[in-house]
């Protein structure tokens, strides 16, 4: 029996918040609310890359 990992993403660009990649059946509210959780987060995920990565968080 083969098991398969399906994900599905959707990818924005920052600084602009442009989505770049989109799989998935999402609706137009879950893209809303996944683009006002990275532009809250956008602060934080700076923050991380300036000080070296995720591995220095």
């Amino acid at each position: 029996m083969m098991h398969e990992f399906i994900t599905y993403s959707v990818i924005f660009e920052l600084p602009s918040y442009n989505i770049v990649r989109r799989d998935g059946h999402y609706t137009e509210k879950e893209i809303a609310i996944f683009k006002t959780v990275v532009e809250r987060g956008a602060g934080y995920f700076f923050d991380v890359a300036r000080n070296g990565g995720i591995q220095s968080a």
